[in-house]
């Protein structure tokens, strides 16, 4: 890591601690459709904008798209 890569220029609005690089695995569970739980929040790629995630929604197993 760089002497600035704790501190990136662009910022979450109120995060001010040093940044930790970890890989996405650490921070979250990858499941197949098989194993969607029943409701979940579903992110589509097109409301994350750079930093920002513009919307999310509830989704069941059933009414989520393919993609999901």
């Amino acid at each position: 890591m760089s002497e600035h890569a704790g501190k990136p220029e662009i910022r979450f609005a109120g995060f001010t601690e040093a940044w930790e690089q970890r890989k996405l695995g650490e921070i979250t569970v990858f499941n197949p459709k098989a194993e969607l739980p029943d409701v979940f929040e579903y992110v589509d790629l097109e409301s994350v904008v750079g930093t920002e995630m513009l919307s999310h929604r509830t989704e069941t197993k059933h009414t989520a798209p393919s993609r999901a």
